[in-house]
């Protein structure tokens, strides 16, 4: 006789579902406290944080929220993830959101920037994706990872490839040169292990 034991939210107590779940150090929360999180928070982060940093993360995204709502951009770049950029208080926001308040997306500080990179991850049958990397310090948010190409994978030197490159540059001088940034700029690193 098959047995099935009914796990509740660590955070809310709530009845945990098949889907959705995340799991960390020290519990497991259900879909809708996973919903609340950052969208840059991987499962393989989240999979390091304890209970207490995720109830550490959620007043951090409280006070995102109220950020977000007066957060004023004076420049935008469109695309799968677009750039909004508020150069006067050296702000950013990367998002796949039409609406920044209701995704609450993060807001960033343009000095938090460590690194940025420009990565080519190469599939099979000749195709790859193109992400940015950009890695942050003394933020909430330790990376934002993203792809830039609208389809799952594009061919090499076509001239959708060619676009997505020249995305992906815009986006990353865009961030750097708005910001007069003196960052760990690398425009490819090539990754033959087919994925991201």
């Amino acid at each position: 006789m098959d047995t099935f034991i009914e796990l509740n939210c660590d955070l809310c107590h709530s009845k945990l579902t098949p889907y959705g779940s995340k799991v960390l150090k020290d519990g497991i929360i259900c879909r809708n406290c996973a919903e609340e999180l950052s969208k840059w928070l991987t499962d393989k982060q989240l999979k390091q944080l304890s209970l207490q940093d995720i109830e550490n993360h959620l007043q951090y995204r409280t006070k995102n929220l109220e950020h977000i709502k007066n957060f004023k951009f004076n420049k935008v770049i469109k695309g799968r993830y677009s750039l909004y950029i508020d150069s006067e208080n050296r702000e950013f926001v990367i998002s796949k959101a039409m609406d920044l308040v209701a995704d609450n997306s993060d807001v960033i500080r343009a000095d938090s920037i460590e690194s940025i990179q420009i990565q080519k991850v190469n599939n099979e049958n000749n195709c790859c994706d193109i992400f940015i990397n950009i890695n942050l310090i003394n933020s909430e948010i330790t990376s934002l990872s993203f792809k830039v190409n609208q389809f799952s994978a594009i061919e090499f030197n076509s001239d959708i490839y060619n676009d997505t490159i020249n995305q992906a540059i815009l986006l990353v001088d865009t961030i750097i040169n708005s910001f007069q940034l003196d960052v760990d700029y690398t425009k490819y690193k090539i990754n033959t292990q087919g994925g991201k």
